[in-house]
């Protein structure tokens, strides 16, 4: 028997980890996320490379673009073991983000994370630690008359990598979980912002997995800065995707198909969910500074 078309796991209890054909371990997810000011697209390739026993190590890279930061490229590796006769996934993660500022700006940042996730209930939590030291904007100056005297005022703004951290944990909703996979969540999120107060605050989310290949969310978060609103919505889709397979003479999307057949879903097919993870935005401006003030008398 094997996962995604190689062998895993020990021989005499393979039958318990290896999932349906329609498990690929190589996988594209493309989506949007919608807010009251804001909207924002990405693209996210799974592929894995490494299979040591039941786990499972992939490459993570996801191009996300929104109005704001433009574009943010986030390459990244996520190890995740299957416990399948318990139906628990552990998993773990750590990113590399290049992030487009406002003025041209190039930021980074890491994201490192950690997630369980099982039948019922799944949890997970997300580390962000800058790279980049604040960069400025650009400058201006005002020029004031008065009488005698005038006075010139010199004004720079800056921006950052918002850093922080956030988490949730929610559950799968019983007795619908029959006919649909509905999860509801709750968490806290804390970001530190170097020109003032930071922002802090719950968040809640839905996310209803209509197929196996479509999901379909809503999320709540205190702060409006962070998504362009309170309120987001969101729609993704995933299929299985191999892009070596185009020079093999052969079709990358194979098995595609299966991804929107309404069907209740093997829990070994959650080792290729998508690491769910950042806001749309994550930097912050610090609005104009003054640093520099000149009078002359006449």
């Amino acid at each position: 028997m094997v996962w995604g078309g190689q062998p895993i796991g020990n021989e005499e209890d393979v039958s318990l980890i290896v999932p349906a054909k329609n498990s690929p371990l190589k996988t594209i997810t493309v989506g949007g996320n919608f807010s009251q000011s804001l909207s924002g697209y990405y693209v996210d390739t799974l592929r894995s490379f490494w299979r040591p026993g039941n786990a499972v190590l992939f490459y993570n890279g996801r191009t996300q673009y929104n109005e704001v930061e433009k574009f943010t490229a986030s390459p990244g590796l996520v190890l995740r073991y299957l416990l399948a006769d318990r139906e628990v996934i552990f998993g773990v993660n750590g990113y590399y983000e290049m992030i487009d500022g406002r003025g041209n700006n190039q930021f980074g940042s890491f994201g490192f994370g950690g997630e369980v996730l099982s039948k019922w209930i799944d949890a997970r939590v997300n580390y962000y630690l800058p790279t980049t030291a604040d960069t400025e904007l650009g400058g201006t100056q005002r020029v004031t008359r008065s009488g005698q005297s005038t006075t010139t005022e010199y004004f720079r703004s800056y921006e950052a990598v918002l850093g922080g951290v956030d988490g949730e944990v929610g559950f799968l909703i019983p007795g619908l979980e029959r006919y649909l996979e509905v999860r509801i969540f709750g968490g806290y999120y804390r970001f530190d912002n170097p020109f003032g107060d930071g922002f802090s605050g719950f968040k809640a989310r839905l996310e209803a997995r209509v197929l196996p290949g479509l999901v379909v969310g809503v999320q709540w978060y205190e702060e409006e800065y962070l998504n362009g609103g309170q309120w987001v919505s969101g729609v993704s889709v995933q299929v299985p995707f191999d892009f070596w397979r185009i020079f093999r003479g052969k079709n990358p999307f194979e098995g595609a198909g299966e991804a929107f057949q309404y069907r209740r879903r093997d829990f070994r097919e959650r080792m290729t969910e998508m690491v769910m993870r950042g806001t749309m935005v994550s930097f912050v401006g610090s609005g104009e500074v003054l640093f520099d003030k000149k009078t002359t008398y006449r």
